[in-house]
């Protein structure tokens, strides 16, 4: 999920905002922030890289985005972690930032087999017995992957 200057909004009376740094202060549980932007000096972004600190003006251009890491195995409703804004020589006070996190049905149905099946000559097994298949998450609605709440 993108976080643009929509949800994460900055103002500096006596500052341009692209001296702005953002930093994290709280860290998120099942996520973090990381940048679509490529490194500085080179071609590659920094993409599934936890971001400790960065320019505002990656916010502006659409580059920092919330990524939820944990997701095998569990599946979150929420989570939240704070960042503070620092013009160099104030930094401003903590802001809380949760995230609504919509289940989406991505992981692989769990297929599971009795140990062994035994058939007598001439004969059939039903093998709804035999087979078990465990879904870890009911909700098919594909919807939005989630939404974020400031403040």
């Amino acid at each position: 999920m993108i976080i643009d200057k929509e949800l994460l909004k900055v103002s500096d009376d006596d500052t341009s905002l692209d001296k702005i740094v953002i930093c994290v202060v709280e860290k998120f549980q099942h996520g973090f922030l990381d940048s679509i932007a490529p490194a500085s000096g080179s071609e590659d972004p920094l993409v599934d890289k936890p971001l400790n600190c960065f320019p505002y003006w990656q916010i502006e251009k659409g580059f920092i985005r919330y990524n939820q890491f944990s997701h095998l195995g569990v599946e979150p409703r929420s989570d939240s972690g704070a960042v503070t804004a620092s013009d160099g020589s104030a930094t401003s006070a903590p802001l809380k930032i949760r995230v609504k996190i919509n289940d989406v049905n991505d992981e692989p149905p769990l297929l599971e087999v009795a140990d062994s099946i035994q058939v007598l000559e001439n004969k059939l097994v039903l093998l709804g017995d035999a087979i078990h298949v465990q879904n870890s998450i009911q909700n098919t609605d594909p919807g939005t992957r989630g939404s974020l709440i400031t403040g």
